[in-house]
């Protein structure tokens, strides 16, 4: 496949991800305020006043498409890895996180954001490890900068404290992990090669 067109398919999935997301907002009943409501609330069948949401499926389709997207990033970016650990460690878990992740829209919703969330971990820190023995000191920070919010909306979330912080922290998170991820995706300027 054309390196250019394998390239833009991540970015293009997670953008039809969000736009579905968007527009889900859009049709959710009563009105989706971005900063009381979690991603979750899109996924569920009934509002908590027991009015059925009719956004679900385009949530769900949005969650379908984003995943997808981040999912063959951490393909993309297991290719640049120095050794066959950070490879594996990098495709598996990402893989894997962005799997358990679509599958928060289910009833199994809290079971599937912890093994997600582990996945996830796993992959990044494998990143992590991957640019700190490339000396990328920026993306190295910004990158341990970015997993400590992503660990902090789950200590909120799991811990079930300062809710009130979750869905700003959480869509915060969302946000600055994919843009740097793009960017270590692309920091060589060569897809699939290493920068080494």
């Amino acid at each position: 496949m054309n390196r250019r067109i394998l390239s833009a398919l991540p970015v293009t999935g997670v953008l039809a991800g969000t736009a579905l997301l968007g527009l889900a907002t859009t049709a959710y009943p009563g009105g989706y305020r971005w900063s009381e409501h979690t991603i979750s609330a899109l996924f569920q069948p009934a509002t908590p006043g027991g009015v059925a949401n009719p956004a679900r499926l385009l949530a769900v389709t949005g969650v379908l498409a984003a995943m997808s997207g981040i999912a063959l990033l951490f393909h993309l970016t297991s290719n640049q890895a120095g050794s066959a650990f950070q490879k594996k460690a990098i495709r598996i878990g990402g893989i894997s996180s962005t799997a358990f992740a679509t599958l928060t829209v289910t009833l199994l919703h809290d079971l599937m954001v912890g093994l997600s969330l582990v996945c996830f971990v796993v992959a990044l820190c494998a990143v992590l490890h991957m640019l700190y023995r490339e000396r990328a000191r920026v993306l190295f920070t910004l990158g341990v900068l970015f997993v400590a919010i992503e660990l902090g909306t789950a200590v909120l979330y799991f811990g079930q404290v300062f809710l009130e912080w979750l869905p700003a922290g959480q869509k915060a998170a969302l946000v600055l992990i994919g843009l740097w991820l793009l960017a270590v995706q692309h920091r060589s300027g060569v897809l699939g090669t290493s920068s080494r």
